[in-house]
């Protein structure tokens, strides 16, 4: 569901090149340029070894078609672009989760007494996930694409610590027997640590100006495209409700609603893809000289200014260094910009005039708990998926590299390091990638990108379905309980 919604063939960014590093079925011929051999492959695949494997591969996903699908080129591209645009790829993810399905489910749910509560949510929900998405993509491209050509070519931008690293690199990689060393494998996992800062410290910054941005827009998309308007104080609410919502009695109804021709939102199609509109206009962009040229000294200055002198920064040197083992960064920084996002969105409900009383304390106190709540259980939920997932990633690496005993390989071998972490805590989880290197499967150029981005998506799919989808569903009707206690604790104060 995530990966269908992407536009493919219009985005600049995943087209037909790109798909060019990724295909299984030439990698046999390009041995030498991925640094990977065939020599002991067919030891891996007939070693007869992997077939006590059921219990272990029980718990990890099944089918011709799954594998199939993990294999596909599109797949690839999608987890190559969540490495590449960590902020876009999960504001798409929000954009599935909150923007589609939930105000379908806050619709069906029963629980709230007043079913304009659940008409406001989900328009809350759809205007948010569209207006955070196409807010998200527009101000985090530019500094996705400097931090590319500061990759791309260090010394032009003078990055001197990026060339430096590179440079050393090189030099491990090309050393008989520091290929597979210590030191190689720290400053390639800071690197990869370094460049996740990078990308994501500058949400930090926008996350401000995007919420007021989307606060702002709500009304009017409410307004203007789903035919919601504010009730006056002095007037009954029937009075002012279209009567379309009169009817709404399920989410299944909301279909019925949008495809009214009376109302403003006829048009509108939840088909789970992009708008093609938006991104049309990024490629029209790219394909104007002017429009582009403006754009690539835009994002030079971006990649002189900002992106180079963050990355030569001592401290930011020192934190790629001291979080470069750690396995919750994007949930420690996703953390971070939820805290800020939550606390403005409650603050500016609350002092919003547009709103009724009633509205925006349920609305405020439904943030409330979805960031507490939140929280806690993507953490908890993360740390608990780590091995099913690294399981499901053998899944992928197996389907590129047309092996399809590595799966069950590699659970074999996941199984017997867990039972050895019990006696020895110094030992780490067995990760997918290594092993297929150990293995020396044959794998694309581009692989660490690739399995990057399943962890990132890992974490993207939980963020998304716990912050935007379970979490806010549950609490809109615990937050109008709260609210019907606190009347009822002030009327009988009152009285």
């Amino acid at each position: 569901m995530i990966i269908n919604s992407m536009n493919y063939t219009n985005n600049p960014y995943l087209h037909e090149s790109s798909m060019d590093k990724h295909k299984k079925s030439v990698f046999n011929q390009a041995e030498c340029k991925s640094g990977v051999t065939t020599r002991d492959k067919n030891e891996v695949i007939n070693s007869g070894s992997f077939t006590d494997t059921s219990e272990a591969a029980a718990l990890s996903f099944k089918g011709a078609r799954f594998n199939k699908w993990l294999g596909s080129d599109r797949f690839a591209n999608f987890l190559e672009y969540s490495d590449a645009h960590n902020q876009t790829a999960n504001a798409l993810v929000a954009l599935v989760t909150a923007g589609m399905i939930r105000p379908t489910l806050t619709m069906a749910i029963p629980g709230m007494k007043d079913k304009k509560d659940k008409i406001y949510s989900a328009g809350q929900a759809v205007s948010s996930g569209f207006l955070g998405f196409g807010v998200t993509m527009a101000m985090t491209k530019p500094l996705d694409d400097a931090l590319k050509k500061v990759q791309k070519d260090p010394e032009k931008y003078n990055c001197t610590f990026l060339v430096n690293m590179n440079k050393k690199i090189k030099e491990l990689e090309e050393a008989a027997k520091g290929a597979t060393g210590k030191e190689l494998k720290d400053l390639q996992k800071q690197k990869k640590t370094l460049d996740l800062l990078v990308k994501n410290i500058p949400e930090w910054a926008i996350c401000v100006p995007r919420a007021m941005l989307t606060i702002a827009l709500i009304p009017l998309i409410l307004k203007y495209v789903f035919g919601l308007t504010k009730t006056p104080k002095n007037k009954p609410a029937e009075a002012q409700q279209p009567a379309e919502f009169n009817n709404l009695k399920a989410g299944k109804d909301i279909n019925i609603f949008l495809a009214n021709k009376n109302n403003n939102a006829k048009n509108v199609n939840f088909n789970g893809k992009l708008p093609e509109a938006a991104v049309e206009t990024v490629v029209t962009a790219g394909k104007s000289s002017k429009a582009g040229g403006l754009y690539d000294k835009f994002t030079d200055f971006i990649a002189n200014k900002f992106t180079s002198p963050i990355i030569n920064s001592k401290k930011m040197q020192n934190i790629s260094d001291k979080w470069k083992d750690s396995e919750f960064l994007f949930n420690h920084m996703s953390t971070v910009t939820s805290t800020v996002i939550s606390g403005v969105y409650m603050q500016r409900t609350l002092a919003n005039k547009n709103l009724e009383d009633d509205k925006k304390k349920i609305l405020a106190i439904n943030q409330g708990l979805t960031f507490a709540i939140s929280t806690f259980l993507s953490y908890a939920i993360d740390s608990k998926l780590n091995n099913w997932w690294e399981r499901v990633t053998a899944q992928f690496i197996g389907a590129r590299a047309d092996e399809k005993d590595f799966a069950k390989s590699f659970a074999t071998a996941q199984k017997e390091r867990n039972a050895q972490i019990k006696t020895n805590k110094k030992l780490k989880p067995l990760k997918a990638l290594d092993y297929a290197k150990d293995k020396k499967l044959v794998l694309p150029t581009n692989i660490d990108k690739l399995v990057n981005g399943m962890g990132l998506l890992k974490k993207m799919a939980i963020i998304g379905i716990i912050f935007r989808l379970a979490v806010p569903i549950a609490a809109t009707p615990l937050a109008s309980w709260v609210e019907e206690l606190r009347h009822k604790h002030m009327d009988k104060k009152a009285a």
